[in-house]
């Protein structure tokens, strides 16, 4: 009797095991936080909503809901336009509707009025018009990247450092970042690669800064063009345009300790630095556009 009831409790103890471990699993499986997000690549996103079917002499409406990316910047000079419009008419004030500003994460409504031509303009002949759109805007994406300095020493045994830093807020052009670690007194090459990463097109050239403090780090060789513009407490901003073109920019630059810093690192024999962070900011202005097609129907005639 015993035997058996051993027996029996020991079953029923791997049982009771099982089952945890059962459960663990599932609330791993459950709970575990899943692939990270893709990258966000819009800034300023435009939806809307329109009539599939439309009568001749009528009024309608093509309502838009424009939003601006909450892990974006603050979007700038909006201007929503109507274009190609066929035979169709804008009866509101403007095809355009112009937005000064709107912030990370809010969102607007904008409609048009529009009326349709009399069976007349068109001889009564049921046709679709593809209406478009555009929007356009000015945006800023920007990053951070982290750069370290070492001993050859440190460098030359494969010494496990601080990793660097790397992030972006959305927008419609990307810019990525690398940097590897390099010996006290030799400049380390900032790598940019910016691309066209959205559904549009830049207008014009983009603005550049790169701004860093001073006191530990510098560019030591500025783009061609480049404006230094110099604060009191330290930060050093580099400002310059550049054509990012239609298969984006990848560009260097070569960053060096402030003597002073590099002296100091050097004469206590420091194994590496502490991560000295340069700042990417892009300034640009972008248009997206679209269209949607709007059937016109015929009008009926009865005869008696």
């Amino acid at each position: 009797m015993e035997g058996k009831l051993g027996a029996q409790g020991g079953t029923a103890a791997f049982a009771l095991i099982f089952i945890l471990i059962i459960v663990a699993a599932f609330l791993y499986f459950t709970y575990s936080p899943g692939p990270a997000p893709l990258p966000i690549t819009e800034g300023v996103l435009v939806n809307y909503s329109y009539p599939n079917l439309v009568s001749p002499s009528s009024s309608f409406s093509i309502n838009f809901r424009v939003s601006n990316n909450l892990a974006g910047n603050s979007a700038k000079n909006i201007n929503l336009c109507l274009d190609d419009l066929g035979l169709f008419s804008v009866s509101s004030s403007s095809h355009c509707v112009g937005i000064p500003s709107l912030f990370a994460g809010g969102v607007l409504s904008e409609s048009f009025s529009l009326t349709s031509p009399s069976v007349g303009e068109y001889g009564n002949i049921p046709y679709t018009q593809d209406i478009g759109y555009f929007v356009n805007f000015s945006y800023t994406s920007s990053a951070t990247q982290s750069v370290i300095f070492a001993s050859q020493n440190t460098l030359s045994s494969g010494a496990t450092m601080p990793s660097t830093s790397f992030s972006r807020t959305a927008g419609p052009v990307a810019v990525a970042t690398s940097v590897a670690p390099v010996a006290y007194g030799n400049d380390a090459l900032l790598q940019l690669i910016l691309d066209n990463v959205g559904n549009g097109i830049v207008l014009g050239p983009v603005a550049m800064n790169i701004s860093m403090n001073s006191a530990f780090i510098n560019i030591t060789t500025p783009p061609d063009g480049a404006k230094v513009f110099s604060y009191p407490n330290g930060t050093t901003v580099f400002s310059f345009l550049l054509n990012l073109g239609t298969s984006g920019l990848t560009m260097e630059m070569p960053i060096g300790l402030n003597p002073a810093e590099m002296s100091g690192l050097t004469s206590t024999s420091a194994p590496y630095s502490p991560p000295f962070d340069v700042h990417v900011a892009l300034s640009y202005n972008y248009e997206e556009d679209g269209f949607f097609p709007i059937y016109l129907s015929a009008e009926t005639y009865t005869y008696s």
